[in-house]
């Protein structure tokens, strides 16, 4: 019963299997690198009648617990599924890393060993420590986010500063906001007031 969405999600699994069966079949799913994410969280409209809110009716939680969607500065739109698989290259294990969509250049460049041109993705970190030796700690100690609206957060350690411009409303609006994400990832308690040394750190960034 969860509609057109609910099929979507199920043709999506369906031809990852296939995918990965026929690399099996070729005997080259070992040594093959295969990286599979979103590129943002999970869309809920506010139109009742989409598809996504069926499924939602249908008890199909899309981004989990956490607050927001794909479109909103909050961790439903920018916590996404991450999985990589390498058998022959990689270990397994799960890490909580700090990684972004930007690293994969970096990354890919790195595992491959086929080196980067100068200044070229600057902004693109490498994880492959991470997956080489899953318990490894994160390279990257801090990402800026930008939602629909242009408004901006900045992540580093396990806190989250999300200012409050809106650039293409050209004003300010409502508050900055200061989320501690390792006590709480659904972002439920504002922190920016009793927290003033983290906040400014995140300013200072």
């Amino acid at each position: 019963n969860a509609g057109a969405y609910g099929d979507f999600i199920h043709d999506l699994d369906y031809s990852v299997e296939q995918l990965m069966a026929a690399l099996e079949r070729k005997g080259i799913l070992n040594n093959t690198l295969v990286i599979f994410l979103s590129d943002n969280g999970g869309d809920i409209p506010e139109d009742a009648m989409r598809p996504e809110n069926q499924a939602v009716r249908a008890g199909l939680a899309i981004n989990g617990d956490l607050r927001g969607d794909k479109h909103t500065i909050y961790e439903g739109g920018l916590r996404v599924p991450f999985v990589v698989s390498w058998p022959n290259k990689i270990a397994s294990g799960k890490s909580s890393a700090l990684v972004v969509s930007t690293d994969l250049f970096a990354t890919i460049t790195d595992l491959l060993k086929t080196g980067a041109m100068p200044n070229s993705a600057e902004d693109s970190i490498s994880f492959a420590p991470i997956l080489r030796y899953s318990s490894a700690e994160g390279i990257r100690s801090q990402a800026i986010f930008r939602d629909v609206a242009g408004r901006k957060a900045v992540r580093f350690g396990s806190w989250k500063l999300i200012d409050n411009f809106f650039p293409r409303e050209d004003r300010r609006k409502g508050q900055r906001e200061l989320y501690n994400l390792a006590m709480d990832p659904a972002e439920q308690t504002n922190l920016a007031d009793s927290h003033p040394a983290e906040f400014q750190q995140g300013l200072d960034l």
